[in-house]
């Protein structure tokens, strides 16, 4: 069957910010498209880094209440760049996971879950991002209408490998081998035994 490409399920063109768009304005962005993630790229398309909304909400609680407990794990360095952060520059994740478009969706999807990801940017060779891949668009793949699975079944399955069946039989069918019908009406081969 084929094997699907992450260039054929990605989101081509996705919604991007750049490093100085102001935080406001990337969780208005996030909310209003319906989005999880936002690539950040420079004014020349070089993808530099990705927020989600996780990160935005981890930010926000942080900003919060700096002193938390639950932020003592953080250098009191950390803690104060994310308590003045008001661009995407300052809270995205500078180095996100990438994938070529050619990679196959089960390359993608291994990668997505080794690191727990949800979604990798797709980028050619000089860093340009080209699409975003999300676990949504990976799942296209299996909602594929039943009738194009079986014409992909026959015509490349199938058509690969009816000749090695088909050669198979007609050696099955020379002399010294019969066939014989199952119940399921199968063909099934059997070697003749001649007694003396």
């Amino acid at each position: 069957m084929r094997h699907y490409r992450v260039r054929d399920v990605m989101t081509a063109e996705p919604v991007t910010v750049n490093p100085a768009t102001p935080l406001q304005e990337v969780a208005d962005i996030l909310v209003r498209q319906k989005i999880t993630a936002l690539p950040v790229v420079t004014l020349t398309g070089r993808a530099v880094g990705l927020i989600t909304e996780a990160e935005l909400l981890r930010t926000e609680r942080i900003q919060q209440d700096p002193e938390s407990q639950r932020w003592m794990h953080l250098s009191s360095r950390s803690r104060q760049d994310i308590v003045t952060a008001e661009t995407a520059m300052k809270i995205m994740n500078m180095h996100p996971v990438t994938i070529r478009p050619a990679a196959t969706v089960v390359e993608a999807a291994r990668l997505m879950n080794l690191q727990r990801l949800p979604c990798l940017l797709v980028t050619g060779p000089d860093g340009s991002l080209l699409g975003l891949a999300t676990a949504r668009d990976l799942l296209r793949v299996m909602l594929r209408p039943a009738e194009e699975i079986r014409v992909e079944i026959s015509d490349e399955v199938l058509a690969a490998v009816l000749p090695a069946v088909r050669a198979d039989v007609a050696e099955l069918a020379s002399p010294g081998h019969s066939l014989l019908a199952s119940p399921g009406g199968l063909m099934l081969p059997i070697q003749e035994v001649y007694l003396q």
